[in-house]
């Protein structure tokens, strides 16, 4: 049997650039402790050849949008 959670948490965190492998192992750590529904990451700057970098095993989907453009500011 199967526990249904009733609640929905919703996460969205600005991680400025996640470039560095340090960097998104930190944030993956720090996702799975916190749990959440959906979790939103603003500003990764990753083109979609490099979003496999986001998958952890927990999580079911990771979705992107992006521009090609890298800007800053």
């Amino acid at each position: 049997m199967a526990i249904v959670n009733p609640y929905l948490s919703i996460k969205t965190v600005n991680v400025i650039i996640l470039d560095s492998p340090i960097k998104r192992h930190g944030v993956a750590e720090w996702i799975m402790k916190q749990n959440p529904t959906t979790c939103c990451l603003q500003e990764t700057h990753l083109n979609y050849i490099e979003t496999h970098r986001l998958k952890v095993k927990e999580w079911k989907k990771v979705l992107r949008a992006c521009r090609n453009q890298k800007r800053i500011g």
